[in-house]
């Protein structure tokens, strides 16, 4: 994956990447090595930050713990968490390493605008966007849904926020799983989250 990604920044290419589960994001930011400082935009309804998960350090569990131990990666920030899950000492642990944590709930009850100023502005953005991070209404498909999670207005709305106001250097879209969904919707929202973002970076009329 490293390799692949650092072929397509050799061609001065947009990397945009469709999982997987969510332990892909590490190996592809390796591939920035020796970029300008990063800020990884996390969409997501878990922390991913643990240190070890069931004797497992690189998986889809911890993959944000180590993403934040690369040198070229400055911040993270999450949006979306919710779990019940989530460990307080995950969470201290992100908060203590200099991250922003924006839970779903505070977005439901104050709405997107109010957290601009927590969002990155002028920076390299790297976006990963897990679909649980969506409510499990409109994204069933995925192995851990949680209830409570964003609108795809609200994702759209942060998206534009992320997009338009930084220079995106990397996108990874992970953890649907069709088999948890006939209906297909968690597919067609992923494409169509995917292709928001593009026109974001690429607004008709300019290059």
């Amino acid at each position: 994956m490293t390799e692949a990604v650092r072929a397509i920044r050799a061609k001065k290419a947009l990397p945009f990447t469709m999982g997987g589960d969510h332990s892909v994001t590490f190996p592809i930011l390796r591939a920035f090595e020796g970029s300008r400082p990063i800020t990884v935009v996390q969409f997501d309804a878990h922390m991913d930050y643990r240190d070890e998960a069931m004797g497992v350090r690189y998986g889809h569990g911890n993959v944000l713990r180590w993403v934040r131990e690369l040198d070229w990666v400055e911040k993270v920030v999450a949006i979306g968490i919710r779990s019940l899950r989530t460990r307080q000492e995950d969470y201290e642990a992100s908060r203590r390493d200099g991250n922003t944590v924006i839970p779903a709930w505070d977005v439901h009850a104050h709405g997107v605008d109010h957290f601009a100023a927590d969002l990155p502005e002028g920076r390299d953005v790297y976006v990963t966007f897990d679909i649980d991070g969506m409510d499990a209404s409109v994204a069933p498909g995925t192995g851990t849904p949680e209830v409570g999670g964003l609108s795809y207005e609200q994702a759209r709305r942060f998206l534009e926020l992320v997009c338009t106001r930084n220079r995106l250097v990397g996108f990874d879209l992970v953890e649907v799983n069709p088999s948890f969904d006939p209906t297909q919707i968690t597919a067609l929202l992923s494409a169509q989250i995917m292709i928001e973002a593009m026109g974001f970076v690429f607004p008709r009329g300019k290059n």
